[in-house]
Formats: C-alpha cells, structure tokens, sequence
C-alpha cells in the first residue's frame, strides 16, 4: 500500500463484526489480493497475531462492511504441553525376513544336569573268532570272515555275508593280496572205505582195437548134434553103361 493514502476511522465495533464473519473474510483473502484505487482508506486493528483489517473505499457503496484481510506470519509459538498417550494401534503387515546374522560366539558351559536313570542291560557280543564250517552260531556271536566282522542275528549254520537273514555285517574290511603258496602238509591218514555206489549207466561202445596174435590150437570139441538135411542137389550128368 502507498504512503500517501488517507485515513479514516472507524469504530471497534465495525471492525469486530467484520471478524466475526470469517468464512467469508477467510475466502477473500486467499483467492483475491486488493487492488489500486484512486481513494483508499484503511485502519489497522489487530484481531489475532496474523490477522490484519484494510478498509477499502471503492468497495464501501456496496458493502456495509469494506474490508479485505491480510494474513501477515508471525512469530514461532511456544510448544503446548504433550498431550496424553492414545491407544495402541494394529499391528502391521509382517514384514519380509531378514537376513541371517553372524554365528554369536559359544555361550558358557551349562552345569552338570542330574543322573538319569540306569538303563536296561544290554546283550553282550561274544566273539568267536574265524568263521568255521559246520559252526553253529548264536544270536550276538560275532566271527571273522574273508576281512570283515559279522553279527549272527539268528541260531544258524550259514556262510556269514550270504544272506542278510543269518548275519549282518559289523565291520566292512577289505581283502588283501593272496599270500604265497605255504608247504605242503603231510599226508593224512587214509580215511575209510565207502559205500558201494549203485551201478553207473552202461558207457559208449569202445573203438575196436588192433588185430592180435593167432592163439594156441585149443582141444577139439564133442561131436555136434547133426544138422538138418540140406536141399536136393542138382542132378548129376548121365552115366555110360558098360558091358558086363
């Protein structure tokens, strides 16, 4: 606003029924800014800290009350007491997992947790050494055999690792090199003899063999029995008669 305006005065009361409409005052100087008039006068009343009251004129034929309001920044007030605490709210959407964290270091070592109690006593293994044929052996026998440690699970008489139902095995080896040859053992003794077998099919005729050596002239033999009489024999040429 100029300098070289002129004044008029007004009432406070003018001025408070101007405050009182403040939607309307409120609008007007939000939306509008004054403008220049040949003849402006004006009267500052302050209503609130930011709140200031121009008289214009020009508008003073039309309105019983002419002002328009100036909306003027003040001073930062003092921060009001801290009001009461609300309630708590909902929780929120879960949000995504994080990423794991570095291995914490070993906590220190807990104290001795009291004795439990004693267990039941257990089936002991009884070793018996390299598996033998013919054998009989025991559930919890444990022999060797061919490198390796079996388990018998049943009473059985069967070559350990030949069938999961007799053994199991208890620890795998594996098998060495062959050995050399050892010496020969001395002879047995002769074992008795056996059973006659039952007689064999007859086998496939033999190649005839070489000619051999005219034997020794045996002793004639008895007098056969006589033979049947042969057929008739061709007739014989005819004879010459001679004279007595």
């Amino acid at each position: 606003m100029s300098s070289k305006q002129d004044h008029e005065s007004y009432s406070d009361s003018d001025l408070s029924d101007v405050f009182s409409d403040s939607s309307k005052s409120t609008e007007t100087s939000r939306t509008s800014s004054p403008k220049p008039y040949k003849k402006t006068g004006h009267k500052k009343q302050e209503q609130s800290p930011n709140t200031v009251a121009v008289y214009d004129e020009s508008h003073a034929h039309a309105h019983p009350k002419p002002f328009n309001f100036m909306y003027i920044k003040g001073d930062r007030g003092q921060m009001g007491e801290r009001g009461p605490k609300g309630d708590q709210g909902d929780y929120g959407p879960r949000g995504k997992p994080g990423k794991m964290g570095p291995r914490g270091e070993c906590g220190p070592r807990g104290s001795r947790g009291p004795e439990g109690k004693r267990g039941r006593d257990g089936n002991a293994f009884k070793w018996r050494g390299p598996w033998c044929p013919g054998e009989h052996y025991h559930p919890y026998d444990v022999v060797y055999y061919n490198g390796s440690s079996y388990i018998s699970i049943t009473n059985n008489c069967s070559v350990p690792g030949s069938t999961e139902v007799d053994w199991n095995i208890m620890c795998l080896g594996s098998i060495g090199a062959t050995g050399p040859e050892g010496a020969p053992g001395a002879p047995g003794e002769t074992g008795p003899t056996g059973p006659s077998g039952s007689l064999g099919p007859t086998g496939p005729n033999g190649q005839a063999g070489e000619l051999g050596s005219t034997g020794p002239t045996g002793p004639t033999g008895p007098i056969g029995a006589p033979g049947p009489i042969g057929p008739t024999g061709p007739a014989g040429p005819t004879g010459y008669i001679t004279p007595p």
